[in-house]
C-alpha cells in the first residue's frame, strides 16, 4: 500500500542500465514507493538485472512482459497494472537516474498546494545543454512562487508555455496523480514522436493544478539510449 508507484519501460541491450536507475529509487530519502517494470520484449533480459537486486527490494517490484509496443505502449501498460491503493505515479526512463530528494519534493509540493500534475526540474549537462530550470521561467513568465525549499511556483498558462518551449519538462521529472493516472494514456503509435510531450500537454489540460520545482529531480543517465539503441554522442 505504497503511496508512489514507479512506472519503469524497460528495453536496453547492454547490462547496468537499469540496475544503475534502481538504485537511485532505491536511494530516495522517501520510501512510500513500489514499482512497475514492463519488459517491453528487451533483447537484454531483465531478470539479469533483477537478480543483482536484494530480496527485500525484489518483493517491491512488479514486472510485466509483453510484445514490443514501444515506449508509449509500454507506459501505458505500467498505468494500466498501478496498484488501487497508490496516490501518485512517478515515470522514470531506465537511463535515466533520480536525485535523492526527487519523491520527497513531489510529495510535498502535491500534497501541501493539492496538485495533481507535478515537474522537477531536469539537471542540464554539456550533452544535453538545452534543459533549463523552472527558475528561469520567472524572468519571461507570470510564475506564481508558492514556496522557498523545495522552491515550487505555478504558470497559469502552462500548456501554451510548453508549446513554446517544451526544454523544461522530462518524463523522468513527472509525478501524477490518481486523476490523471486512471484516464491519461501516451499515443501507442507516436513511437519515438514525441509522444511524451503530446502526453504533457494532455495532462496539463486535464490537471486541476500543475506545479512546477526548481530542484533537479533528475538527471540523464548518460548509457546507452535505450529506445533509440544509439549513445548520447
Amino acid at each position: 500500500m505504497a503511496k508512489f508507484t514507479v512506472v519503469i519501460p524497460y528495453y536496453q541491450k547492454q547490462h547496468g542500465v537499469l540496475g544503475r536507475a534502481l538504485a537511485s529509487v532505491f536511494s530516495q530519502t522517501l520510501q512510500d514507493f513500489d514499482l512497475v517494470i514492463v519488459d517491453d520484449e528487451s533483447p537484454y533480459p531483465i531478470e539479469k538485472e533483477i537478480d543483482e537486486l536484494t530480496e527485500s527490494q525484489r518483493s517491491r517490484i512488479k514486472i510485466v512482459k509483453q510484445a514490443n509496443a514501444g515506449p508509449g505502449g509500454a507506459r501505458n501498460t505500467g498505468l494500466d497494472h498501478v496498484p488501487a491503493e497508490t496516490t501518485y505515479v512517478a515515470f522514470l526512463d531506465s537511463d535515466d537516474i533520480w536525485t535523492p530528494d526527487h519523491l520527497s519534493n513531489a510529495a510535498f509540493s502535491l500534497d501541501t498546494f493539492g496538485g495533481d500534475c507535478y515537474w522537477a526540474s531536469m539537471q542540464a549537462s554539456d550533452e544535453f545543454y538545452y534543459h533549463f530550470a523552472m527558475s528561469e521561467l520567472e524572468k519571461n513568465e507570470a510564475a506564481n512562487r508558492l514556496s522557498e525549499t523545495p522552491k515550487v511556483i505555478e504558470l497559469p498558462d502552462l500548456a501554451s508555455v510548453m508549446l513554446r518551449n517544451w526544454s523544461f519538462l522530462h518524463l523522468s521529472c513527472m509525478v501524477i496523480g490518481r486523476p490523471l493516472f486512471e484516464k491519461v494514456r501516451f499515443d501507442p503509435a507516436l513511437r519515438l514522436a514525441a509522444e511524451d510531450v503530446l502526453f504533457f500537454c494532455d495532462c496539463i489540460l486535464a490537471s486541476s493544478r500543475t506545479l512546477l520545482c526548481d530542484d533537479a529531480g533528475a538527471m540523464r543517465g548518460m548509457g546507452v539510449n535505450i529506445f533509440h539503441s544509439i549513445d548520447n554522442t
